[in-house]
């Protein structure tokens, strides 16, 4: 049921301006208040079929609560924002901000997750924060990190003993700038760790070349 309101959460936004969506400058005031009524209606909307639970139809009305009163459609607080709402918040949240759009350049998890970090208990409850990242991990499946040995890998694996020392799918010499045979380590039984998370594009790679290490 909750899998189900994450997949419905934003169907509000079907009745939007397609104009209002794809704006790619800053919304005005009265664009900004439409915006925030997909809300409202995207709940009307399941309500009315009468095929969605109330978790799924609670996720839609209120992902855009925060635990600090400035949320919306309701302000709801802390322990007025339900389990469900507080788990929906932080998927769309992590979603908005790793993925492109017309106003946004796509974040890596680990710029996410960090920007997030700061803003739990204002924004975001933090023990469901916490639940969250120890789930996708600190570096999530997909990432490109680049390790002590300066050599570059895609995480693979989540570390359930420690979530900064994933498994890794090794494939780029930053000394030779070449690819390499690609190589699984699990950092948590190596030497080796990670230094920093990196961009595809500063070495040269496509996305589909790193993510394509993730089914070797």
């Amino acid at each position: 049921e909750c899998g189900l309101g994450g997949l419905v959460h934003d169907i509000g936004k079907s009745a939007m301006p397609r104009t209002l969506l794809d704006k790619s400058t800053a919304l005005t005031k009265d664009e900004l208040a439409l915006l925030q009524t997909h809300a409202v209606g995207g709940h009307h909307l399941l309500q009315g079929t009468g095929q969605f639970s109330e978790i799924a139809r609670e996720i839609c009305l209120h992902h855009h609560e925060r635990i600090d009163g400035s949320g919306y459609p309701d302000a709801q607080k802390a322990d007025g924002i339900s389990l469900w709402a507080k788990m929906g918040a932080i998927c769309d949240v992590y979603d908005t901000l790793t993925s492109s759009s017309p106003y946004h350049h796509a974040w890596s998890p680990a710029q996410a997750l960090k920007y997030m970090m700061a803003r739990t208990d204002t924004q975001f409850d933090r023990t469901v924060f916490q639940a969250f990242t120890r789930s996708v991990g600190i570096y999530p499946v997909g990432t490109l990190v680049k390790l002590r040995t300066n050599r570059l890998g895609v995480v693979v694996h989540q570390n359930e003993a420690s979530a900064l020392k994933p498994d890794v799918v090794v494939f780029y010499s930053g000394n030779t700038k070449t690819r390499v045979r690609p190589e699984r380590i699990s950092l948590g039984k190596s030497d080796d760790s990670i230094v920093t998370v990196e961009d595809a594009t500063t070495w040269g790679l496509s996305d589909e070349e790193v993510s394509d290490m993730c089914l070797v």
